[in-house]
């Protein structure tokens, strides 16, 4: 990727995790790079790891469950909720974004 190429993939990013953490009932959100490691986050440090500690190896066997399922088919956003906590998990080429949040009342 050119430099210009980062530049704007970082701009896109940058507006994209401000528009998200605008949404009512977001609590924070984290972005883990392709390498295993937290590139931004919203969340203290401790909290953060406890994130990453879990969402990588979760991410990686949710993708093995729908290759598994489908070989042509892949992952691309996982969300799961329970009674307090949503957590929004989408997986990109490059890195992986994750949103905690508190469920809506439907």
């Amino acid at each position: 990727m050119t430099y210009e190429g980062v530049k704007n993939y970082r701009a896109e990013l940058e507006e994209t995790l401000k528009r998200l953490s605008e949404h009512d009932g977001v609590q924070g959100l984290v972005v883990i790079d392709k390498e295993g490691r937290v590139s931004q986050t919203t969340f203290d440090q401790q909290y953060t790891k406890k994130i990453l500690s879990n969402i990588s190896g979760f991410t990686s066997q949710t993708r093995n469950v729908v290759r598994d399922l489908d070989p042509m088919n892949d992952l691309s956003f996982v969300r799961v909720r329970s009674n307090k906590t949503e957590i929004l998990i989408a997986p990109e080429e490059d890195y992986i974004l994750v949103v905690i949040q508190q469920p809506s009342q439907d």
